[in-house]
């Protein structure tokens, strides 16, 4: 079953949006903690294109998320594409 902690992260999306690190930090312990203790194979992200800078965000979390050598840590990226969501 899966674990979401999008409830807390969502209350602090700003700071993560504009790419502040202690708010990156802050808001990315306790999922990074999962994910270097094994107890994490993959992170689903939300609405990346919401962010301040997608790439640079999806880059920091990667090498954060570099659990163990050998035992890679899969993240998906959530984007619908549809007529009524572009602007």
């Amino acid at each position: 079953m899966p674990l979401t902690i999008g409830a807390s992260l969502n209350q602090r999306a700003g700071g993560v949006a504009d790419g502040r690190c202690g708010v990156f930090n802050t808001t990315h312990r306790l999922l990074l903690e999962l994910v270097h203790a094994g107890q994490v194979d993959g992170i689903r992200i939300d609405h990346v294109d919401g962010l301040y800078d997608p790439a640079s965000y999806l880059e920091r979390l990667r090498a954060a998320a570099a659990a163990l050598p050998g035992r890679p840590v899969y993240i998906w990226i959530e984007k619908i594409v549809a007529a009524s969501t572009a602007s």
